[in-house]
């Protein structure tokens, strides 16, 4: 419960703020919201086992 509520602060502070607006930032940002999108998906399937 704790590394999923760390990871939705995280990817709402990453969609609100960003890394950036440069090139650089805006890639650093996708690329954490798709993993973070992974990890919540491993965990709702670890949760209901």
């Amino acid at each position: 419960m704790t590394l999923r509520c760390a990871c939705s602060n995280f990817g709402s502070d990453l969609l609100e703020n960003g890394l950036g607006n440069d090139e650089s930032g805006k890639a650093m940002s996708a690329g954490y919201l798709a993993r973070l999108r992974e990890l919540d998906k491993l965990l709702h399937l670890h949760c209901k086992s």
